[in-house]
């Protein structure tokens, strides 16, 4: 398996959809386009098994074009002479349309492990009105996904790499960020709302006005924060994956022991989105600019980690439970 054309697909189907992707409106479904493709059934129909490429998010236009190839073909000598070992980056310059073994095998597994930590919405049932219902449900919210940490930490070969104390420090430090950070994907921007699982088969909408009773000005660092986050994300949930990465291996987390380590960890996920940015918008100049507004975002997301801190070690422990008293234990 590896990213092709926009998916991650097998090397069977990139192949086919190379030759047949612009065959799709003179290739006939004998069956009424009703199909069912699996690994046995794939070659009785073409044009179902094309359907199903379009509709796992394969595009032609990530295709190199007749251009391009001349110039991948000229570049590619150049960069084997130039590469003793094939490390996991490669020059950004290049647009080749899927990633190496090395890097494809680290993209899914992030999107493996985040995937286990991304759960359906419950039907909403009630709106928060008062910081009294805000605090008790947000509680159960991150307690909840604090307890379902370890699928994504645990599914991450380089995080069970790092010794005992890097790993609690980790998660200590940057679950509470990184469930928040996660939280934008759970915001409407059209009416200004959140809605999340406050238990087992109900979810509640918090209007972000109501952030305004909160404490040390909690509601203008998250206007901030989501005013620019969300359009940087781009309602790509693969870009807010990749993100989420990047936040779990921080090197400036405290009690690090191998801040090298962790430093270089997060540095090849800092190379996979850029490389992603690149397939996706085909721009060297695009691909920078996307990047950048994306990192540039981090000032943000540390005040508001920060102001999250402080009103988490403000909160009465009774209110916040053992779970959240020692993540907030300094």
């Amino acid at each position: 398996m590896n990213f092709n054309f926009g998916a991650i697909t097998c090397v069977s189907c990139k192949a086919f959809f190379r030759r047949n992707s612009n065959k799709f409106k003179d290739l006939k479904c004998h069956f009424g386009d009703k199909c069912e493709i699996s690994l046995l059934t794939r070659k009785f129909c073409q044009r179902c098994r094309l359907k199903r490429c379009f509709g796992v998010g394969m595009k032609i236009d990530l295709m190199l074009t007749e251009d391009e190839k001349r110039q991948y073909n000229i570049s590619e000598p150049i960069i084997n002479q130039c590469s003793a070992v094939v490390p996991i980056s490669r020059p950004l310059t290049d647009y080749r349309n899927n990633f190496n073994e090395l890097e494809g095998n680290k993209l899914t597994e992030i999107l493996f492990a985040t995937d286990l930590i991304q759960e359906p919405i419950s039907e909403v049932t009630s709106i928060i009105n008062d910081m009294l219902e805000y605090r008790v449900k947000l509680t159960y919210k991150f307690t909840k996904e604090i307890l379902n940490f370890p699928k994504l930490t645990n599914n991450v070969q380089a995080f069970n790499q790092l010794c005992q104390n890097d790993k609690i420090a980790l998660v200590k430090y940057g679950a509470i960020e990184i469930i928040n950070v996660r939280s934008a994907l759970l915001f409407d921007t059209s009416t200004q709302c959140w809605s999340f699982n406050t238990d087992e088969n109900n979810a509640s909408l918090l209007h972000l006005d109501l952030l305004k009773n909160e404490r040390n000005n909690v509601y203008e660092a998250y206007k901030t924060f989501l005013t620019k986050f969300i359009p940087a994300v781009d309602n790509d949930p693969l870009i807010m994956n990749l993100f989420t990465a990047i936040l779990l291996f921080n090197p400036n987390r405290p009690n690090l022991r191998h801040k090298q380590l962790v430093k270089l960890q997060q540095k090849s996920y800092l190379h996979l989105l850029q490389r992603y940015f690149l397939l996706k918008y085909r721009s060297d100049s695009e691909m920078r600019a996307k990047f950048t507004a994306l990192m540039n975002i981090m000032p943000d997301i540390c005040v508001l980690s920060g102001i999250l801190w402080r009103n988490g070690v403000e909160s009465e422990p009774q209110l916040m439970g053992p779970l959240l008293s020692e993540i907030f234990d300094k």
